[in-house]
């Protein structure tokens, strides 16, 4: 009850105003509720803007993560492919393996590439080690060298160190260092 006389009391109250005064009073009232709608309006669009820009970033750092974890599934599946070649022992020796790939690939280094074997720790792994020889290509074109690169490259156990093209009079030399790893052999210390 005593909410309705106060209302009506309001309202007699703005009945008695002067009419300069009621149109300067309705002038603020409309000026306060536009401006307050103008903000409500601009934060909805500040934060709807602010929403959707987090939308979008999260979306493009799930399609990095789904292609990590693609490359990571792909990386892993490699590395067991590689151990069970190397855990499988069908590669003991750099040089009869090599062998056998220029007699397969029809391919033909110069006769010393067998005397030019080293052994190192991998780069990448202490359990490895690497077996590298260098083999050179002479008197080949360009079509050759290529064929023989992608020979090499194409080979699950073969890898290219190091190569050195030189050109001697219109035909090239190819001088590639080859690699291949294969688990350390156990030693018994004493």
């Amino acid at each position: 009850m005593k909410k309705i006389e106060s209302l009506q009391d309001f309202i007699m109250h703005v009945q008695d105003l002067h009419k300069d005064i009621f149109k300067r009073y309705l002038i603020i009232v409309i000026v306060i509720g536009a401006s307050m709608m103008l903000a409500g309006v601009a934060y909805i669009k500040i934060t709807s803007s602010l929403y959707v820009s987090q939308i979008r970033e999260t979306a493009k750092l799930s399609s990095k993560v789904e292609q990590l974890i693609g490359e990571h599934e792909q990386i892993e599946q490699e590395e067991v492919e590689m151990t069970e070649l190397l855990e499988s022992g069908t590669f003991r020796n750099l040089k009869s393996y090599f062998e056998q790939f220029i007699k397969k690939n029809s391919i033909s280094p110069e006769t010393n590439w067998a005397e030019t074997s080293e052994m190192h720790t991998s780069d990448e792994n202490d359990a490895l080690e690497e077996e590298r020889i260098a083999a050179k290509f002479s008197n080949k074109n360009t079509k050759q060298i290529v064929e023989i690169i992608g020979f090499v490259e194409s080979d699950k156990i073969l890898r290219i160190k190091d190569a050195t093209i030189i050109n001697t009079g219109g035909k090239l030399v190819l001088t590639l260092t080859i690699a291949a790893q294969r688990l350390k052999r156990k030693t018994d210390e004493a």
